[in-house]
């Protein structure tokens, strides 16, 4: 997958005016000023008359007052061009950046990045919705919203003294959450949120007594929305209104989007005024940033973590921007000499000035004991010229420097002054430090001689770093030194061993391929994470050549020293099992259900970590797929990847299920029985011994391939159809052997795949797999099959009445949708492509009551169906094939909320489905008997075509359906029409069923069979022609008076067959030759649409 790179998203948002971007594409828009930074027009997204659009040059921001859209030049660029945001991206670089080579656009992504990715944008569109609900609740009529605002907006009248100004709290985005009801939870539940997400978010809380108890976390409180630097909203600063709160702010909670030590509050505004003014004003809270802001001073942020940190000023590097630090005027505690604003500058500034940044100080005046910051100070420009700004080295010198002190405490604030001094990088800038501190402290031999030795401190604190060596490797005889391993010679000298360290990691218990997982560093700090069969790390040469093919790791030693370092890995390495299949494993203490990127186990969701690794209590287990070792190989765990548990959002499983119903109808309910069976198949066949497949059969176009991947959905992302006609019957072994308890899905079946592929798909009802030899050769293995398996295609499984009998049967009829249904598939394919595998992992919850249940469920469900069918006559492998998907809801329905069917609903298809199968298998043995005697009479030339029947090539077709409904069937491209005159084909079939001493059943019987087959249209309206045929078998003409010849014709209605579909359920082949009528005579037809209708004359 292709990510959109950084800098260019930074580039257009620090290049870009919303302003000019507005004019240059909306042409005709006039641009109104509206106060010193911001400026007005009609809307572009709505028709007005009144200028409601209101364009922050400060915040580069746009919010229109009338119909509410807001946002920053990308949004605006996708809102009015109707483009998505990489698109917007490219835009705005080919208006405004066209200096840019952006010919490497995208950066690849790893399948760890992507997994990431796609949590996180689940949570960004959370807070969207978070952020509208505040927004709507802030600008509500009530009394709870109007006290907020009262507390936040300055009115145009001054009858609210607020914080800031109206129009910018409108612009920023602020909110305000209810004081009681739980708005939010509430509002979060309609919309369909995941509400265990939005409590990993601080947006809810949960009740630690009672969990999966939500509450609104904020109430009462002015919401105050952070944002990234792309203006995506990361989490919330809420501050109360009330003024006897005893907690004034409270902060977001950290997650996939947002942490504290590394989010920067105001960066989404501040980061193109700080590229272009080359510096960046830090300042202690959101409302600190938000003043200065108000104010158009828009290169200003806060960290609301308390103190920076080193992620938070690398931020900055990019920039090459220098910091100037704004510290609350805060009283000193008794007993001390600075206040906390001062302090919180020592530490932060010193940290900055390490880390090779220009920093000053621009300090607030004290005024009595009065505590002010930049939210109440500075309230004005006039204010903000008026601040002195000072070098933070200089600043700091003169905070603790005092003339009147001992020599001895001079002489310590001169040392503390120079560490600072000594990480200056430009020698100018140095020497002139230095000069204005010996100007103004005298001293200057001691100002010198100090900068000496705090260079000195600097160097052997570097030295010491590097050479500092790890407990780790005591009692192994070798030690570590930097990024080498060594130990000493005979004579005491040293000897290297390694330019790498290795962190011996897992090892991966398997009873076929154990391996060992590594990390190395190199002195070039190149780190290798690598997984190695433990045949690779046994041998020196080998575990040589592997760690040297991963980069520049190289061991001298010879095998005795090795032999010391395996010690060390072997003693230092915990221990994971591999898991062997996707879906259910019984292996551990308890079991689990697993997908690529974690398991379920006792009912919750525990994901991997880095490595793969999921840790429970007592045991690990070891999932390669999504781990960082092989998250550069695009190719491998190809199929495993499909299988992820990482839904877009969460989805409801009673408004999937009844979509799902909605448009398939009953089949969509024995379908979700199925699936409902397949979580829990083991259980299942403990007492069944058999699992049947699931077939859905269907003409083209009839949708049932999507809706087979609708169940597929449920375990997997992006899935893969195998194509019957083009997989092995090696490769569906391996398919199948991959998961257990979960579904495969094989397409196009076709009554002439190779016996071997029918063997197969007969062996998984008995969960028989295929057999091979072993790798060593010396014995068989054998691939068990504990999958559910979905089969689709075009032809009913009829070549084998025991395969037959060993599917579950559907027969998918609708191809055309309406309007209304045509909706509700676009509905329900969003759904879809949500990911909902969080249905899955919430019904195997239920595990442990479904093996309580589940033996009193299927006698109920046997007993039921043997008491209303005919039990000799159907035979108990259907019987228990049916009864296997009522039982599994009868255990399932009273215990989980959202199975939306009712039990005798299930109950009256469950029965349906196998009477109708039942007919079917009956049908299909007679229906093949007698298309069996149709071939073999053609050939014998008692049958005849032209007269009894004939194959026509047609794009229209207008029949009599079996309801006697007239209808005109359209195909998209010209398809072959058998016309069969009913009533002498079945008694010529007859006579030669008498000759083979077969019996057929009764004309009337076996006509109802034949209407009743998948390849039936009906019986054309109007009368076809037939010829009528001499003893030679020539069409018979006839001499007029007049000597012209014309040809003999029976008129019949006849009945349709879709041909091509006879000629693959029954073997027969009964084209000689394409022939195509009109309705005056045997003429060719060129049109598109074949009138094939005789005349009654």
């Amino acid at each position: 997958m292709n990510r959109l790179k950084d800098k260019y998203i930074d580039i257009v948002k620090s290049r870009v005016d919303i302003c000019q971007l507005v004019v240059d594409l909306c042409p005709g828009t006039e641009l109104k000023p509206s106060g010193p930074h911001r400026k007005k027009c009609c809307c572009v997204f709505h028709q007005e008359h009144t200028p409601s659009l209101m364009l922050d040059t400060t915040m580069n921001r746009y919010k229109c007052f009338g119909c509410g859209k807001s946002g920053d030049v990308i949004t605006f660029v996708e809102e009015c061009q109707g483009l998505n945001f990489v698109d917007a991206v490219r835009c705005l670089l080919d208006m405004y950046c066209p200096d840019v080579d952006s010919h490497d656009l995208f950066e690849q992504s790893t399948p760890e990045e992507e997994e990431r990715d796609r949590q996180a944008e689940t949570m960004y569109i959370y807070n969207q919705y978070a952020q509208e609900f505040f927004r709507t609740q802030y600008e509500a009529d009530n009394p709870e919203a109007l006290a907020c605002r009262r507390y936040a907006e300055q009115s145009d009248d001054g009858s609210s003294k607020g914080r800031w100004n109206k129009e910018f709290c409108r612009t920023f985005g602020l909110g305000y959450s209810p004081l009681r009801g739980n708005k939010f939870l509430q509002y979060a539940k309609d919309n369909g949120l995941n509400l265990a997400v939005l409590a990993k978010m601080g947006l809810l809380g949960e009740d630690d007594t009672h969990p999966g108890n939500y509450y609104d976390f904020y109430r009462g409180r002015l919401m105050i929305p952070q944002r990234d630097r792309y203006g995506r909203v990361q989490t919330f600063t809420a501050r109360s209104i009330n003024p006897q709160a005893s907690v004034k702010y409270l902060n977001g909670r950290d997650s996939f989007i947002y942490r504290k030590s590394t989010s920067i509050f105001g960066i989404d505004i501040a980061m193109k005024a700080a590229r272009q003014a080359g510096k960046c004003y830090l300042v202690e809270g959101a409302p600190d940033v938000m003043r200065l802001q108000s104010l158009g001073i828009a290169n200003v942020v806060a960290s609301l973590g308390g103190c920076w940190s080193k992620e938070q000023f690398e931020y900055f590097s990019r920039f090459s921007c220098s910091l100037c630090f704004i510290p609350d005027c805060d009283i000193p505690k008794d007993g001390e000499r600075f206040g906390a604003g001062d302090k919180f500058v020592f530490v932060n500034g010193r940290l900055a000035t390490e880390m090779g940044f220009q920093v000053s100080v621009r300090e607030i005046p004290r005024e009595g004991n009065l505590k002010q910051d930049a939210d109440s100070y500075i309230i004005s420009h006039a204010r903000w010229e008026s601040l002195t700004e000072k070098d933070f080295i200089l600043w700091y010198a003169e905070k603790h420097y005092d003339t009147d002190s001992t020599n001895d405490d001079q002489l310590k604030v001169i040392s503390e002054v120079c560490d600072l001094l000594v990480n200056i990088q430009s020698e100018v800038l140095q020497s002139s430090i230095l000069s204005d501190l010996k100007e103004k402290y005298k001293k200057a031999s001691v100002w010198k001689g100090a900068l000496s030795d705090a260079a000195r401190r600097r160097q052997e604190q570097k030295r010491r770093q590097a050479i500092k060596k790890s407990d780790e490797l005591e009692g192994y005889r070798f030690y570590r030194k930097g990024f080498h391993y060594y130990d000493l010679d005979p004579q005491g000298r040293e000897r290297e061993w390694t330019n790498f360290i290795i962190r011996p990691l897992f090892l991966i218990a398997d009873e076929n391929k154990p391996s060992r997982i590594f990390e190395l560093e190199n002195e070039s700090r190149t780190k290798r994470t690598i997984e190695l069969q433990q045949a690779d790390v046994t041998k020196l040469d080998r575990f040589k050549e592997k760690i040297e093919g991963k980069g520049d790791f190289r061991f001298f030693e010879k095998q005795e020293k090795y032999e010391l370092l395996k010690a060390y890995i072997y003693g230092k390495t915990e221990e994971a099992q591999r898991v062997p299949q996707l879906g259910w494993n019984n292996i551990g203490e308890r079991g689990f259900y697993a997908f690529c990127n974690g398991i379920i186990y006792e009912g919750k969701w525990k994901p991997v970590d880095e490595y793969g690794v999921i840790r429970l209590d007592n045991e690990n287990f070891y999932l390669p797929a999504m781990s960082k070792i092989h998250k550069r190989n695009k190719t491998a765990f190809l199929n495993e990847r499909r299988f992820i548990h990482a839904p877009k959002r969460e989805v409801s499983m009673e408004q999937y299920f009844n979509l799902l119903h909605e448009l398939y109808g009953n089949n969509a309910v024995v379908a979700v029985c199925f699936y409902l069976a397949t979580l829990f198949r083991d259980i299942i066949t403990d007492s069944t011994r058999s699992f049947p497949v699931l077939n859905i059969y269907g003409k083209k176009g009839t949708g049932k391939t999507e809706f087979a991947l609708s169940l597929i959905s449920l375990f997997q992302r992006s899935p893969e159809v195998s194509n019957l006609e083009s997989t092995t019957y090696y490769a569906m072994g391996d398919k199948c052997a991959e998961v257990s308890n979960m579904l495969v899905h094989f397409d196009e079946y076709k009554n002439s795949l190779s016996k071997k592929h029918i063997d197969f798909l007969k062996g998984i009802y008995d969960s028989a797999g295929r057999t091979k030899r072993s790798a060593d050769g010396e014995r068989r293995e054998s691939t068990n099959v504990a999958c559910g398996v979905i089969l689709t295609g075009q032809e009913m499984p009829t070549v084998d009445i025991a395969l037959f009998s060993r599917v579950l049967f559907l027969e998918s009829q609708k191809s055309e949708r309406t309007k209304e249904e045509t909706d509700k598939y676009q509905q329900f394919m969003k759904l879809r492509n949500m990911c909902p595998t969080n249905i899955t992992v919430d019904l195997m919850r239920y595990r442990d009551n479904f093996n309580a249940g589940w033996m009193n469920a299927w006698k109920k469900a046997l007993y039921q169906i043997k008491s209303e069918v005919d039990y000799s006559v159907i035979g108990e492998r259907f019987i228990n094939n049916w009864a296997m998907m009522l039982a599994t809801y009868y255990c399932l329905h009273p215990i989980v909320e959202g199975l939306p069917f009712s039990e005798k609903t299930v109950h009256d298809i469950c029965i349906e489905g196998l009477k109708y199968q039942h007919s079917l298998c009956n049908t299909t043995d007679e229906i093949a008997v007698f298309w069996s005697m149709f071939s073999k009479s053609r050939q014998l030339g008692d049958i005849k075509e032209g007269q009894d029947y004939k194959v026509v090539s047609v794009k229209s077709l207008k029949i009599t359906t079996k309801n006697r409904e007239r209808k005109t069937i359209d195909f998209d491209e010209p398809r072959y029409i058998l016309f069969v005159r009913e009533k002498i084909c079945i008694a010529k079939a007859n006579m030669q069923a008498r000759r083979e001493g077969k019996v057929l059943i009764s004309d009337e019987s076996l006509l109802s069979y034949l209407v009743s087959t998948p390849d039936y249209y009906g019986k054309t309206i109007s009368p076809l022609k037939f010829y009528v045929l001499d003893e030679t078998g020539k069409p018979t003409r006839k001499t007029g008076e007049a000597g012209n010849n014309s040809l003999l014709f029976d008129q019949e209605r006849a009945i349709a067959f879709d041909y091509q579909s006879i000629c693959g359920n029954y073997d027969i082949n009964l084209l000689i030759m394409s022939e195509t009528t009109n309705i005056q005579g045997q003429g060719e037809i060129q049109s598109n649409e074949l009138d094939i209708y005789g005349s009654t004359e």
